[in-house]
């Protein structure tokens, strides 16, 4: 279960440098990641399964709203393209 957890830590890290270093894939996997993660809580908070503490549960999907946002704009993309070309 702790290796488990450590993945589940330590991938989006790695996606998140990978990134950094002009990885259009990990860009979009990524994004994947987030998206299933913003859906979940949303299926959690709709069938009341999860008990939200409004400060934490808040924030990690603020945190994830603004990952999307961040890594879905044409920006993003030009910055993944441009990197790779170097």
């Amino acid at each position: 279960m702790l290796g488990l957890l450590a993945v589940l830590t330590l991938l989006p890290a790695l996606l998140g440098v990978l990134v950094l270093r002009g990885s259009d894939v990990a860009r979009l996997s990524l994004l994947l990641i987030v998206c299933v993660s913003v859906a979940t809580q949303f299926v959690a908070w709709l069938t009341d399964s999860s008990d939200w503490v409004l400060g934490l549960s808040l924030m990690v999907v603020a945190l994830d709203v603004l990952a999307l946002l961040a890594l879905s704009g044409r920006a993003a993309r030009r910055f993944s393209e441009g990197r790779r070309l170097d």
